[in-house]
């Protein structure tokens, strides 16, 4: 059946008898595509064509479609097609770079968990990309994966963090010998002192087209955040509200681009906002609250299946899944760009708990420490590739520049290349070999001890 595939000149997939809008859904899907095209190797969008607008680019703004498009695709992504494993066999077979896509070779004779254990094993070692990890969530279901690799089968319970890069320009350190065991290299930065559930998993299962949350509950929810970080570190709020108010919303907000980016949050407004409702003697009216709308369901949508933490590390707090216990370890896994919630199991190996968001420690820090008072990191838009790439500020001299400032000279024997695009990203080549690669080598194993990082291997069962 592989080989009918993948000769195939044409595969038709049947999705069923028409309803709920299904023609409305695939017009809909066939104009994203005619506007768009993804680079997956770089996670980059590009337009089609010349004629493409630029806010179809545009990750964080809404595709012009109205609500009874979104219903129509949601109730299309629901039949049963898009359940069934082999979906991989028909479509990506059939594509001229289904070779490329993790080299995915059906076997019918796996059984489910197997296929995704390969999945994930081949997004690691072939393509050296462990951000898969943060698919991972850890629940109170019977354990039939390891807790490295990912439930595909079931829906995810948060949605993923925006954009972070705690492990910076790294690929993956790991080793599996077929035990059920991987082993990867990282850093444990702290541990969890203390967790505050904020809304249950369930919440995400609502729709915000059709049932939009209470406004109440959600400052509510908000409320009980902030007590429990006031019970935990009584000056916490006083002395650092701003790191507070980025952490609710995963540092989401218009400064984190260059130029401002107008459909995220705009920081200063929403930091005047969050003191008010952050301030236990302040009154607040439904008017304030509808002014806190799109704060609050940003609040919802980051903070719905996870828990509120505070750390053993001073300053150090967070949002994790809701699922994490007391020491918890927070780390940081070479190749995995979302900080990891792993558990100490009595042999000394580890559960995958889950991705979560430390304000702190989602821009390298805890490999190549703080950024220089005088630097700051950012989206920036490019006009060639319509595409927003992260660069470094100079913001004494603005100037921008691709290279982490953080870092020091190449490791004997490196040399960076020349390549077309090398005003956004760097490509590296090691003079013994011929093929260069974007993984920096100052963020080897030996480069990283060498700066004083104390990596160690993570066996992950």
């Amino acid at each position: 059946m592989a080989d009918v595939y993948r000769s195939a000149e044409k595969v038709v997939v049947w999705l069923g008898p028409k309803g709920n809008g299904s023609d409305l859904a695939l017009a809909a899907m066939t104009t994203t595509a005619s506007k768009l095209q993804v680079d997956w190797y770089h996670y980059t969008i590009r337009p089609a064509s010349e004629d493409t607008d630029f806010s179809w680019l545009d990750t964080e703004n809404p595709l012009p479609f109205d609500d009874e498009t979104y219903r129509s695709i949601a109730f299309l992504l629901e039949r049963p097609w898009f359940e069934r494993l082999w979906i991989w066999q028909e479509v990506f077979l059939a594509a001229d770079r289904a070779e490329i896509l993790l080299d995915i070779q059906p076997d019918y004779s796996k059984s489910v968990p197997d296929v995704f254990r390969d999945v994930m094993l081949r997004s690691i070692f072939q393509r050296l990309n462990a951000n898969i990890l943060s698919c991972c969530e850890v629940t109170a279901e019977p354990i039939i994966l390891p807790s490295w690799v990912p439930d595909w089968a079931s829906p995810r319970r948060c949605i993923e963090i925006w954009e972070p890069r705690a492990c910076w320009n790294s690929f993956p350190h790991a080793k599996y010998d077929g035990d059920g065991i991987l082993t990867m290299t990282g850093v444990c930065v702290t541990r969890i002192t203390g967790s505050c559930d904020i809304l249950p998993a369930g919440s995400l299962e609502l729709s915000l087209m059709e049932q939009p949350p209470d406004l109440w509950i959600l400052y509510t929810a908000l409320k009980k955040v902030l007590s429990f970080l006031q019970a935990n570190s009584p000056l916490y709020l006083e002395q650092n509200a701003e790191t507070a108010c980025r952490t609710i919303c995963c540092n989401l907000f218009s400064d984190r681009f260059e130029p401002l980016n107008e459909n995220v949050l705009d920081f200063p407004k929403t930091m005047t906002r969050f003191l008010r409702l952050a301030d236990s003697t302040e009154e607040v009216s439904d008017d304030f609250l509808r002014e806190c709308e799109w704060f609050l369901l940003d609040f919802y949508n980051f903070a719905a299946g996870r828990a509120f933490i505070v750390t053993h590390r001073e300053g150090l707090i967070g949002l994790t899944p809701e699922a994490c216990r007391e020491n918890d370890c927070i780390v940081i896994l070479l190749g995995c760009q979302s900080p990891m919630v792993l558990r100490p199991t009595n042999d000394g190996s580890f559960l995958v708990v889950g991705e979560c968001y430390i304000q702190g420690l989602v821009d390298g820090e805890a490999l190549l420490g703080p950024l220089p008072s005088n630097w700051r990191l950012a989206s920036r838009f490019d006009e060639e590739t319509k595409t927003w790439w992260k660069m470094f500020e100079d913001h004494d001299q603005g100037v921008w520049q691709v290279e982490d400032p953080r870092l020091g000279p190449l490791p004997k024997g490196w040399y960076e290349v020349e390549h077309p695009e090398q005003h956004l990203y760097a490509k590296f080549r090691d003079e013994t070999k011929d093929a260069a690669t974007i993984f920096d080598p100052r963020m080897l194993p030996s480069s990283l001890c060498e700066r004083g990082v104390e990596l160690q291997d993570f066996n992950l069962v």
